[in-house]
């Protein structure tokens, strides 16, 4: 078993632990929680599940860490480019969230997502912090959950999914086939070179990918890898492709590599 397979089996054991120790209103439950740095701008986000006993009519209006200053919650929402009319899907702040019919929430990668700025301490994988989640009612419930790097995300918050994980090594073929599935295209063109009919829209234009240097949070394939799932909160319009799963992220990354030309051939290119 890998590395990152037996790191992610240890946190979906924990999160059996953490789901049971769960401080607060014996009615309001916080389940499958885990946190990672560096996302969408803000030094924290967390990701877990509520779930309530009794009436589910009820919202979540707050969420908090002991160790950080300010939270808040973010969701998914269409966001219009500053140049033509063109939607695309970006985090945004979003006010209390309902609980629903079921009595149950989630927080997952690509939707509902709290978010925590000014860290009282510096904070690395492997630390824990403490969250606090209040509803409208004034309920709340407080539960301690680790600090991961994002790739073991997808087993902690989701222990089924290893099952569920190809045992191939992602290729550069297949993220080609992402790469089309997805719509990156639209933007990117064809061959990547950042002239797609909706790039022409978007300020600043997309990236050309046969150039290293755009890639901004790191070139090898892991980063950009990363950057898929957390999308680029500033100074860009790239979308989260948080729907897709690691072994998918790491596919397109690789094709995105290959895409890379030396100066020699660029020139050449019309």
């Amino acid at each position: 078993m890998s590395h990152f397979k037996l790191e992610a089996a240890h946190w979906a054991l924990a999160l059996v632990v953490i789901t049971a120790c769960t401080r607060g209103d014996s009615r309001v439950h916080i389940e499958h929680v885990a946190f990672t740095r560096d996302v969408l701008g803000a030094d924290v986000a967390g990701y877990f599940t509520v779930r309530l006993d009794g009436s589910p009519l009820d919202s979540v209006a707050e969420v908090s860490l002991a160790e950080a200053q300010i939270g808040s919650m973010q969701t998914v929402q269409a966001h219009r480019s500053t140049v033509g009319s063109n939607s695309l899907t970006m985090m945004m702040p979003v006010g209390p969230v309902p609980i629903g019919p079921t009595g149950i929430r989630r927080f997952a990668p690509g939707g509902y997502t709290a978010v925590f700025y000014g860290m009282r301490r510096p904070l690395v994988p492997g630390d824990s912090v403490t969250l606090t989640v209040t509803m409208t009612s004034g309920r709340k419930a407080s539960v301690v959950a680790p600090i991961l790097v994002y790739d073991s995300l997808e087993a902690a918050l989701d222990p089924t999914s290893l099952t569920r994980q190809s045992t191939d090594a992602p290729t550069a073929m297949e993220g080609a086939r992402l790469y089309r599935a997805n719509g990156c295209a639209s933007c990117h063109g064809a061959e990547g070179r950042g002239d797609g009919p909706v790039g022409h829209t978007l300020v600043p234009p997309p990236r050309d990918f046969r150039l290293p240097t755009s890639f901004k949070s790191g070139t090898d394939a892991q980063s950009i890898a990363r950057t898929l799932a957390i999308g680029m909160p500033a100074g860009g319009s790239m979308p989260l492709f948080a729907h897709l799963t690691n072994h998918e992220r790491r596919a397109l990354a690789l094709y995105l590599v290959s895409l890379r030309t030396s100066l020699s051939e660029r020139s050449s290119t019309p």
